[in-house]
């Protein structure tokens, strides 16, 4: 890093990813902490308010995450080539990569 963020010390560090570890392990029951896709937003606007110290990432952001998400379960071979264009703050669309299954 080059200084534009000041880390918080090792002590905070270990005692937020306890605490992180804790709140994961009671919403789902679950021991898979490095699952992240249901928690992502919360993820991110964290990282977005350390980083930049405002605002939490736009909406249309968040969306694009989730769909590039779910597109790559849906068509991971293409999923990669899909190009989004952000209309505004909350509507973007997608233009699909290249097909499921090319014809011959």
């Amino acid at each position: 890093m080059k200084g534009y963020v000041t880390l918080p010390s090792k002590a905070e560090m270990l005692a937020d990813t306890d605490q992180d570890v804790r709140a994961h392990r009671k919403e789902s029951q679950s021991t898979h902490t490095h699952v992240m896709h249901l928690r992502s937003e919360k993820y991110l606007n964290s990282l977005a308010s350390m980083m930049r110290g405002e605002s939490p990432v736009p909406p249309v952001l968040l969306k694009i995450y989730f769909e590039s998400f779910a597109r790559r379960c849906e068509d991971f071979t293409a999923f990669r080539k899909d190009k989004y264009k952000i209309i505004n703050e909350k509507v973007f669309v997608r233009e699909p990569g290249a097909a499921k299954y090319p014809s011959k």
